[in-house]
């Protein structure tokens, strides 16, 4: 099942490619809680309507969960009509966050039993992009310090 979601590319080989079938992460993850996104429709941090119309900005539901219970909704999702979606997603990193790469050993993580599966550096990437990401910097503060003053 979750093997669908790993990205695949012409010579990208990493261990979570061939290692991650739902026996191996119920194995690695057992009774680890992880934070799932659950949504009615698939649609999150997008506009929402009311039923009276009005527009909100909505987010999804996030629920800690084990990965057997995910692997048995994700399954019964496929099988259903239902137009909910679980999913795991974080803009603060899944595997590996900022702290990770300052240290290492005090960045606890829901998926820190994987780290072994996926590098924290994919050289590929790092040429691509001219740079190893060693210490991310905010996206939010590098637009800010870009802008020009008085235009803010």
């Amino acid at each position: 099942m979750l093997e669908q979601l790993v990205m695949r590319c012409s010579g990208f080989q990493i261990p979570a490619l061939k290692r991650w079938t739902d026996d191996y992460l119920r194995s690695k993850l057992q009774d680890q809680p992880i934070s799932v996104a659950i949504t009615p429709n698939g649609h999150a941090d997008a506009i929402a309507a009311d039923p009276g119309g009005k527009l909100f900005f909505v987010e999804p539901f996030t629920e800690e969960i084990t990965i057997v219970k995910l692997l048995e909704t994700l399954n019964t999702e496929q099988e259903s009509d239902d137009t909910s979606a679980s999913y795991l997603q974080s803009q603060n990193g899944n595997i590996y966050s900022s702290r990770s790469f300052e240290s290492p050993k005090d960045d606890p993580s829901e998926f820190g039993a994987l780290r072994e599966d996926v590098p924290s550096n994919i050289p590929w990437v790092t040429e691509a992009l001219g740079r190893k990401f060693t210490k991310p910097s905010s996206v939010t503060r590098n637009t800010k310090d870009r802008q020009k003053p008085g235009r803010r």
